[in-house]
């Protein structure tokens, strides 16, 4: 394919990720929402993680542009083919560089792991609350390098072992502290709930979603739990 079906996929991705974060799945037809979440099965949870913080400051010339392609049949089907020929890689570095090209903002400094912003916190910490909060983000990481491998029981394994230690530490936190574990909390919930859904387990993927929500909004949940949503022909609740 053209380098200008390539780059029209690229967009169209990137405002389907926006649609479905933002819930405006009416914006899409529905297959180029099965398009878009074929290739976002492909993901694993920080390449959707980095994917959907490209969308946050979506310009609106893009959006503009990806709503004129989703208007004309020719042009969207032939996004749909180009895109479904690109890697996930591929693809990220496509929307990056088309974000640059449009004026989007440069990528954000990595964030601080929990550790590190309880290392630096005013209050003293229990040691045993960082060694809990430690071994926590270590288990996420495993749990990473084993979805990378397709091993997506054992990434659960780890997500789930980084839960109990996250929360047994939140139980000994307040205020920024506590919401820093709480963020890896709710990572490896979300993780868990990835493993889920490649496992076509979707009543498991929304309640790992569910678990997240309990706490309040939170976007990514709220994607997680729509696809799974959408598997289970419950499209009512996978806009909500």
């Amino acid at each position: 394919f053209g380098s200008r079906a390539v780059r029209h996929a690229t967009v169209w991705f990137r405002a389907s990720i926006h649609c479905v974060v933002h819930a405006r799945p009416t914006m899409m037809n529905p297959e180029m929402m099965k398009a878009a979440t074929d290739m976002m099965s492909k993901m694993s949870p920080e390449e959707m993680n980095q994917m959907m913080e490209m969308t946050k400051k979506m310009d609106p010339s893009m959006m503009a542009q990806a709503q004129a392609m989703m208007n004309n049949p020719a042009m969207a089907a032939q996004a749909q083919q180009a895109m479904q020929n690109l890697s996930p890689q591929e693809l990220k570095s496509r929307m990056a560089g088309a974000s640059a090209a449009m004026g989007g903002a440069p990528a954000a400094p990595k964030p601080k792991s929990a550790v590190e912003q309880l290392k630096g916190s005013s209050m003293v910490i229990d040691e045993e609350v960082l060694s809990h909060v430690e071994r926590a983000e270590a288990l996420k990481l495993k749990g990473n390098t084993h979805f990378k491998a397709a091993e997506y029981e054992a990434a659960i394994g780890e997500y789930e072992q980084g839960c109990a230690l996250a929360e047994e530490a939140i139980r000994e936190l307040s205020g920024v502290d506590e919401k820093a574990v709480i963020e890896l909390l709710h990572a490896c919930h979300l993780n868990t709930a990835s493993c889920r859904l490649k496992l076509r387990q979707w009543g498991e993927a929304v309640e790992a979603a569910n678990t997240v929500l309990r706490d309040g909004p939170h976007r990514k949940a709220l994607f997680r739990r729509g696809q799974a949503y959408q598997q289970l022909a419950r499209l009512d609740e996978a806009r909500t």
